[in-house]
């Protein structure tokens, strides 16, 4: 009897932290943790990638990218086509090393208005990796005074 019991106790809790940790994946985005970098290097990096932002924060923590397509097409309308996606990045940490978020989302067309469709975990980790290549880029070319602001 008491074999039985911790057999289900066991696999009832295996079970529930695989649920738990699947559930957590999904809408958390990827983390590029504890990066060394100061908040102009990261916006920079951000900028290179994606462009001109949609929308920036007050703080400038929290960035929306304009709309492209998922294939790089030309001509792409992001008030027409039948999808969508963005890219939401959060600078987080009072300082440094700070957390970058990276959240692609989806938004498909239904009628004349876009709806989310949710996050693209795939495109995520595509454009945190080419986010991480840049900053270690920028890392690479720059002098350690330039990081330090005495003033």
């Amino acid at each position: 009897m008491k074999r039985t019991f911790f057999k289900s106790s066991l696999l009832t809790l295996v079970s529930g932290v695989l649920i738990m940790a699947s559930g957590c994946q999904t809408g958390d985005g990827i983390f590029l943790k504890e990066q060394p970098y100061s908040l102009n290097e990261i916006r920079r990096a951000i900028g290179i990638i994606s462009g001109k932002p949609r929308k920036v924060s007050d703080n400038q923590r929290e960035i929306l990218t304009a709309y492209f397509s998922r294939k790089p097409t030309e001509g792409f309308d992001p008030n027409t086509a039948k999808e969508r996606l963005y890219v939401h990045f959060w600078i987080l940490g009072e300082r440094r090393p700070y957390d970058i978020r990276v959240i692609v989302m989806s938004e498909a067309r239904s009628g004349g208005e876009y709806t989310e469709v949710g996050e693209d975990i795939n495109m995520s980790k595509k454009i945190s990796n080419e986010l991480n290549e840049k900053l270690v880029q920028s890392q690479d070319g720059s002098n350690i005074i330039d990081s330090f602001r005495p003033f």
